[in-house]
């Protein structure tokens, strides 16, 4: 399983890496915009992350309009794949 962590807190981060690494492979982002990035990187290498973590409040973009984004990416490929 391929997971994305987006936490601005370090402790967080450091927290959720160890609890999800048994499981597969842990990317990190520090802020939603490097989160949504990540996203968008492994997607088009062709290793979607199965599972996102983010947190809520971030500030810039909270994780809430950040998920958004990534959904909006996700789904526009998916269409492209498809057609």
């Amino acid at each position: 399983m391929r997971v994305l962590i987006v936490d601005d807190d370090f402790v967080s981060r450091v927290l959720l890496h160890e609890m999800l690494s048994a499981y597969g492979g842990c990317d990190i982002a520090v802020d939603e915009a490097k989160g949504v990035g990540a996203f968008d990187l492994d997607w088009n290498e062709g290793k979607p992350h199965e599972l996102i973590c983010m947190d809520v409040m971030m500030p810039g973009m909270d994780g809430q309009e950040a998920l958004r984004r990534t959904r909006r990416r996700e789904k526009d490929k998916v269409n492209r794949l498809h057609a």
